[in-house]
């Protein structure tokens, strides 16, 4: 009997002893090196059923991270008043596998988001400005550090602004809807790569879109917006790129690490939309290769290109198509048009022109390319230069019938 008893007690003993397990939770929170869902507080910050609010909430210390946000499947960050985020440590906000989405009327500022396979929408009047303060933030305002199909996508509705002096890196898809905007100005910059003066505007590896009444209005000291695979403008979006030294739409992606200008973009506005696209090198370049770099026009949108430097041109492309809308071409030396074929130049009017510049255009082979063709004016008397281009057709399709190009159609 005595045995069985001090079994028992050595049994009970050993239970007693054993650690407590707990339930494993992939998530992680911290502001301020503060770990917000162990119960750790912060002035301004409250944290209840995957919403985080942050009212007037000011971070100023030496953390590696002033927002370290990990694991969660859906998190809304609900933005109150004005909430500035800083850190002389590694990271002032670092996103990583996240699906967030920024919410309410207030504003954040902070000097640099990295982001890390992770979705992120902006809803609501949330104003995000991002002005990097120290020399080692780099070129980078926003970055993501994606290699998903998935994720790497920046999508802003309703009201949703953002404001930066920085490269906007977003590794899939940038999609702007609403009245989102977003405004872009690094032309009293300093803040570059000088190892290869690289310093773009907005950049995506895939996709840009923009629908609704959304607006991006973008200054750059080098291209404006790169994209590698399409930018769709449509609705009443309009945007406005100028670039002191590069093109305002540029095919292909620039950062640090990744080549500069991988050729082949494809490029359409239809709708209402607006683009004023402005550059040294060229308004539009869409291609460098036989195979890709289609520009299309259609509905009642309008697109202006503007290229400034002596052998740029307004636009620079495979094929054009334009089936509707206004099409200006810029150039303040010659070739407002050039195309880029192995055969002959590709230029399709799917409309009934309405007003053009030149009846007599025609384009002619450069001397020192067996590639790119350049628009001219054919005379009795030879072959003149074309500095402007204007073309306006009208759509076969009746009014509100033109297709509008879709994110999912993208995708």
């Amino acid at each position: 009997m005595k045995k069985i008893i001090c079994i028992f007690l050595s049994l009970t003993l050993m239970l007693c002893c054993m650690p407590t397990t707990y339930a494993y939770d992939p998530r992680t929170l911290k502001i301020d090196g503060k770990d917000i869902l162990a119960g750790e507080t912060i002035d301004g910050v409250t944290f209840s059923e995957n919403v985080l609010t942050l009212d007037n909430v000011t971070v100023s210390s030496d953390e590696r991270y002033g927002i370290y946000i990990k694991g969660f499947d859906e998190l809304t960050i609900n933005l109150v008043g004005r909430n500035n985020i800083h850190t002389t440590g590694e990271f002032d906000i670092f996103i990583h596998e996240n699906h967030l989405t920024f919410a309410g009327d207030g504003k954040l500022y902070t000097s640099r988001i990295d982001v890390t396979n992770s979705a992120i929408n902006l809803t609501d009047d949330v104003e995000l400005n991002v002005f990097p303060e120290k020399d080692d933030d780099g070129v980078c305002g926003i970055y993501y550090n994606d290699d998903s199909s998935c994720y790497g996508a920046l999508h802003l509705f309703d009201n949703a602004k953002i404001i930066t002096s920085h490269l906007i890196y977003v590794y899939y898809e940038l999609a702007l809807s609403g009245n989102s905007s977003i405004e872009y100005d690094n032309l009293n910059v300093d803040h570059y790569l000088p190892e290869r003066n690289i310093f773009p505007g907005i950049v995506t590896a895939r996709n840009i879109v923009m629908s609704g009444n959304s607006k991006m209005n973008i200054k750059s000291t080098n291209d404006c917006v790169s994209v590698k695979g399409h930018f769709a403008i449509t609705d009443n979006a309009t945007l406005d790129a100028y670039s002191l030294s590069g093109a305002g739409i540029c095919a292909g992606y620039s950062a640090s690490g990744m080549s500069y200008r991988i050729f082949g973009s494809d490029f359409s506005a239809s709708g209402n939309a607006v683009v004023n696209a402005d550059g040294h090198k060229a308004g539009i370049f869409l291609t460098g290769s036989k195979n890709a770099g289609n520009f299309s026009l259609k509905d009642k949108a309008s697109v202006t290109a503007t290229g400034r430097s002596g052998n740029a041109s307004g636009l620079i492309a495979n094929k054009v198509t334009i089936s509707g809308g206004e099409l200006n071409l810029i150039h303040e030396h010659r070739s407002p048009l050039k195309i880029y074929s192995a055969d002959e130049p590709s230029l399709i009017i799917d409309g009934i022109v309405t007003e053009i510049s030149h009846e007599n255009y025609g384009f002619q082979k450069l001397a020192t390319s067996n590639s790119y063709y350049t628009m001219v004016d054919i005379t009795e008397n030879g072959r003149d230069w074309i500095r402007d281009f204007h073309i306006s057709v009208a759509s076969s399709l009746a009014a509100g019938e033109g297709v509008s190009v879709t994110e999912t159609e993208l995708k």
